[in-house]
């Protein structure tokens, strides 16, 4: 594992678009029983879908403008963007790059994509971690957010039925507190092409991808535990990307883990992507402030990734909702 000392998340916003749609309604041919058997698995029965003009840089600019304002916090002070999406506005310019604009950020703030899915929060947080070691850089805004429903296959039921849109923001700043925070970032033997999308459409093939999660996750759990010394009861919180309800489950047996401790987000939400975790904790633990907490996430690219970080000084907001007639 990887460590990191003095740097903190000052604050975690998590925005979705206002269109919730329930499976019937999407699925307006399938029979009760399919869809009742799909959400018993899956843990979802409606997903959040972005309009057409909506971005996943627009989420994450509406979280981050909440998040400046909740914590009062001067944006001038940002010294980098790191934006993690898999759907990103352009192939070219980076969509950090639109972002500093259209927030108002100094024209010196360093900006980064990262094309990356169910480990980049994770993924993330490592790269902005890795920037404040810079003395030069203080402050990192994160933005991770993914509207996946735009490159879904209307005839592709198991992707349709997982998959919703959302944004999120983070502040990362440097601070004199020693918070230690670890990191453990893989990817597997296995070909990637499991979960892929080649052409504008994505591919899932979803027992290859549990085959992979079996096999690996909570391998690399346990080999992270026993480094650090620790069990999760020394944990307050384990956070698991929210691919489904079935794998979640599957996690929290295998490794011993109290389901009070591992929540799920998925109904009303689906599948996010790289905001899935900060969804996660906006959604559950918005009124109060956590502490050691255990993170993890796992997907496209057959990579699996696993964060310890303190988060007992984070301001962590309830997710708010984006208004797409504004």
């Amino acid at each position: 594992m990887i460590e990191f000392n003095n740097i903190k998340i000052l604050g975690i916003s998590s925005c979705v678009p206002e269109n919730l749609m329930d499976l019937k309604s999407i699925f307006k041919n399938e029979s009760e029983t399919r869809l009742k058997k799909t959400s018993k698995v899956t843990g979802i029965e409606s997903i959040r879908i972005a309009g057409s003009d909506t971005t996943a840089s627009d989420l994450c600019i509406k979280s981050a403008e909440h998040l400046f304002e909740k914590l009062n916090f001067d944006k001038n002070e940002i010294d980098s963007i790191v934006f993690v999406s898999q759907t990103r506005d352009y192939v070219m310019p980076q969509t950090s790059f639109v972002i500093r604009k259209k927030l108002g950020l100094n024209n010196d703030t360093i900006c980064f994509d990262l094309p990356l899915g169910c480990t980049g929060f994770i993924q993330g947080l490592f790269q902005s971690y890795s920037l404040l070691q810079n003395k030069k850089i203080k402050n990192v805004l994160l933005l991770c957010g993914d509207t996946m429903t735009k490159y879904l296959n209307k005839e592709d039921f198991a992707t349709r039925s997982v998959f919703g849109d959302g944004g999120s923001s983070c502040i990362i700043s440097s601070t004199e507190n020693k918070f230690a925070t670890f990191f453990d970032i893989k990817s597997a033997e296995e070909k990637p092409d499991s979960l892929m999308m080649k052409s504008d459409k994505l591919f899932m093939d979803g027992f290859e991808v549990f085959k992979f999660v079996s096999k690996y996750v909570p391998r690399s759990i346990k080999e992270n535990l026993k480094y650090l010394n620790q069990n999760f009861d020394d944990f307050e919180n384990v956070i698991f990307h929210q691919a489904n309800d079935f794998i979640i489950k599957f996690l929290n047996k295998a490794l011993k883990i109290d389901e009070t401790k591992s929540p799920t987000v998925l109904n009303g939400l689906g599948n996010t992507g790289p905001a899935s975790i900060p969804l996660a904790l906006t959604e559950k633990f918005f009124k109060v402030k956590k502490g050691h907490t255990f993170l993890c996430g796992f997907g496209v690219g057959l990579s699996y990734a696993n964060c310890v970080v303190n988060l007992s000084d984070t301001e962590i907001l309830k997710t708010i909702i984006y208004n797409e007639k504004h």
